[in-house]
């Protein structure tokens, strides 16, 4: 069972902001219905997708996160 959307008007806010020479924050935020516990524990699994097999790719945080802890954030 999919849950509702939170909100009739859907949003992604995306916030930038620049520390210094080496650093930046970039900011994600949206007014979704979010995820279930179920799914988060799931994220970072390798292939791990929420549409049926062979329909899409996954979350793509299995690529994300390493990109990310490389970077230090």
């Amino acid at each position: 069972m999919q849950k509702q959307l939170a909100t009739n008007n859907p949003q992604i806010r995306i916030y930038t902001e620049i520390l210094d020479s080496n650093q930046v924050i970039i900011r994600i935020a949206d007014n979704g219905c979010g995820m279930t516990e179920e799914i988060i524990q799931k994220i970072f699994d390798l292939f791990y997708t929420t549409k049926p097999v062979g329909s899409g790719t996954g979350l793509g945080m299995s690529i994300s996160y390493p990109i990310i802890n490389k970077h230090g954030g």
